[in-house]
């Protein structure tokens, strides 16, 4: 008996990759001849006509696309997480909807998952794009492998296949992360990583904007480390030392008549420049509140529209 192969499909704003990615998708289901496969797509609340594209789809290939609609936009972790949960594979595997990732990398993913790595993971080694966007993205993975988790690869991933295990214990945690990536690293278990040359976008533009990406860096530090808090309280005592030593030489000058000082106006000067450290050391510990304040709630992961 074939096993099952679940390959599961986030979408937001793709109503023009759809049409290209669906049909190449399943044109290739022929190269899993040993699995059984279905396509799971999960609209992510797109706001755009791919929610339609993918009913399309759906009566087409009733029996290879399972098809779900979220209310809103949860975000990208709970579309993937919703697609783990509909999932019915021995081994499921993630990929982007625009095709910019290599689809038959999957056979060789496969391959290692069948060697009994339980995690496999395509990294990329080269990206054929430079944007602003491109830039801060090697930026903050730089940060999350150096401050976060030093097995976090360099390039980053959102591209793998995982076995059916880690889904079940990856369903089994409440709190669905602003970084799943993360949280299948700090599940353990064996892995493989596989490096690959990220495609420039042909078509559409990407949702994964500048400032969402802001926002996750925020929500990946917050929840996955301490290095904000590190880097107040090592500020803190650097801005101490810095001020004591200023007084102190103003001071000297001041009373040696060596320069003529306003001491009143240094003093207000350093005032300021150091309720802005305190207002950011505010916000800082005040994210991490809020963080754990929208996990008191328990709200869903997701909801299911359709």
């Amino acid at each position: 008996m074939n096993k099952k192969f679940s390959i599961v499909i986030p979408v937001y704003k793709n109503e023009l990759n759809l049409p290209i990615t669906i049909p190449y998708v399943i044109e290739n289901f022929n190269l899993f001849n040993n699995y059984d496969v279905e396509l799971i797509l999960v609209n992510d609340g797109s706001p755009d006509n791919s929610i339609d594209i993918i009913r399309e789809y759906k009566k087409k290939y009733p029996d290879l696309i399972k098809a779900v609609s979220l209310s809103r936009n949860f975000g990208q972790a709970a579309a993937i997480r919703c697609g783990f949960d509909v999932s019915n594979g021995d081994v499921i595997g993630v990929i982007s909807a625009d095709l910019q990732d290599p689809f038959e990398l999957f056979v060789e993913m496969l391959k290692e998952w069948e060697n009994g790595y339980k995690i496999v993971i395509a990294t990329r080694s080269q990206r054929n794009e430079k944007n602003v966007s491109v830039a801060f993205s090697k930026i903050f993975h730089k940060i999350v492998k150096k401050f976060v988790n030093k097995d976090y690869p360099d390039g980053g991933f959102d591209f793998f296949v995982i076995d059916k295990s880690i889904k079940d214990e990856y369903s089994q945690i409440d709190l669905v992360p602003a970084f799943p990536q993360l949280l299948l690293l700090s599940l353990g278990h064996k892995r493989k990583f596989i490096e690959y040359t990220r495609q420039k976008r042909e078509k559409g533009k990407s949702g994964w904007t500048l400032q969402a990406k802001i926002d996750l860096a925020i929500g990946v530090l917050v929840y996955f480390s301490d290095f904000p808090l590190k880097i107040v309280l090592f500020g803190g005592i650097f801005l101490l030392l810095f001020s004591s030593i200023f007084i102190i030489v103003d001071l000297i000058l001041l009373f040696t008549k060596v320069l003529n000082f306003n001491i009143i106006i240094d003093i207000g000067a350093m005032l300021l420049f150091f309720i802005s450290i305190i207002l950011i050391a505010i916000g800082i510990v005040g994210e991490y509140i809020y963080y754990n304040f929208k996990i008191s709630k328990k709200y869903p992961a997701y909801i299911i529209e359709d």
